[in-house]
């Protein structure tokens, strides 16, 4: 069955108009798209055919029931532009998960780089923890040969000073 899209034009004349008599036309605008050529298919229809006006609203109300919906054009445009919006966010979608992948590897390969130097650090606060137990046993060494040389001078000293002692004594004696 072939559809059909019917489009209502209200006779307006002058004379309807006066009367009271306003007639309501139905007429054919299949495979018409622009409402110009909606208009004048509809005006020249009503010259060319003699069409009974719809006398009651109870015809208008059946006449309707006869039509098949179409879809909209505004709704296909409308469902056209929500998919595209959807494959859009889609797109932004698995954009942002893969620069969050890269920047997961990215950190990862930076924590890595972290622990390395995290390690190289505690390796280098021994060896200075060792440096500085050599050291200070350095200065302590010194320190014992800076005494043990004091001592042996200070023991020479005395030698020396008990000898003169000594000579001083004998020589009064």
């Amino acid at each position: 069955m072939q559809k059909t899209q019917s489009t209502f034009l209200l006779d307006m004349s002058p004379d309807a108009r006066k009367s009271g008599n306003s007639k309501m036309f139905a007429f054919n605008t299949l495979n018409h798209t622009s409402s110009s050529q909606k208009l004048f298919l509809a005006v020249d229809e009503i010259k060319e055919q003699s069409v009974s006006p719809v006398q009651s609203y109870s015809d208008i109300l059946s006449f309707f029931d006869q039509i098949e919906p179409d879809i909209d054009p505004i709704d296909v445009k409308k469902n056209e532009i929500e998919q595209k919006l959807t494959n859009i966010k889609n797109m932004l979608t698995n954009q942002q998960i893969g620069q969050i992948e890269i920047l997961q590897e990215q950190l990862d390969t930076q924590q890595q780089q972290i622990n390395a130097n995290q390690q190289n650090l505690l390796q280098i606060k021994n060896q200075m923890v060792m440096i500085t137990n050599n050291i200070n046993q350095l200065l302590q060494d010194q320190q014992m040969m800076k005494l043990t040389v004091l001592d042996q001078k200070n023991m020479i000293l005395n030698q020396k000073l008990t000898q003169m002692q000594s000579t001083v004594m004998q020589g009064r004696q």
